[in-house]
């Protein structure tokens, strides 16, 4: 009998594991690079020339920028939504404003030390970024807004007093303070020195 089996040296097979390592590359890549320089100071040609991809690249994979800077966002969503369920139902029914910080702070720092700087803290640092780009708050919502909310419900059980809405902003400017800290070499400390002292290294 024929075995009709593609073997190891396929040409198929071999252009299905190239492309998915070319989804790979764009994807920590362009991870990198928003997370080192922001969503709008990097075009498409930084990244397919940092990846060493062809230049169609994006689009094959990904359809635009956009497609791409989506895919990176829920690349590792789930880890970390996954470290912040951990700490939230650690809390139990009862907690105090000190255990819902420390609930908010150790998911991000958890994963940004997970694998070092070229991995996850990364994503920590471009995840900051884009909070950064007003035109990606509702791709932000979508993923990571169920998440927010349970941090709001916990924030209003223990100060019943606040008003909805300083709740949400409360728990917002948290997330945010907490994913630059965790940044590597945080971007908003670099790129105030870069703008202050262009000589000096941040």
């Amino acid at each position: 009998m024929i075995d009709s089996a593609e073997g190891p040296g396929d040409p198929g097979r071999s252009r299905v594991r190239n492309g998915s390592d070319t989804r790979r590359k764009l994807i920590d890549t362009a991870e990198r690079l928003i997370a080192e320089r922001g969503l709008q100071a990097v075009s498409v040609r930084d990244i397919t020339g940092a990846a060493q991809a062809n230049s169609a690249a994006i689009h094959y994979h990904f359809q635009s920028k956009e497609g791409l800077v989506l895919a990176v966002l829920a690349d590792r969503a789930q880890a970390l939504h996954e470290l912040r369920s951990v700490h939230l139902e650690r809390l139990g029914d009862e907690f105090t404003s000190r255990q819902l910080a420390q609930a908010m702070v150790r998911p991000t720092m958890e994963l940004g030390e997970e694998d070092g700087p070229g991995g996850a803290a990364a994503y920590v640092g471009f995840v900051a970024a884009l909070l950064d780009e007003p035109g990606m708050i509702d791709a932000i919502e979508a993923v990571f807004g169920e998440q927010y909310d349970r941090y709001v419900a916990a924030l209003l059980q223990i100060h019943p007093e606040l008003p909805l809405d300083t709740a949400r902003n409360r728990v917002a400017f948290t997330m945010h303070l907490v994913l630059n800290a965790a940044s590597p070499r945080p971007r908003g400390i670099r790129l105030w020195a870069a703008a202050h002292h262009p000589a000096a290294e941040a």
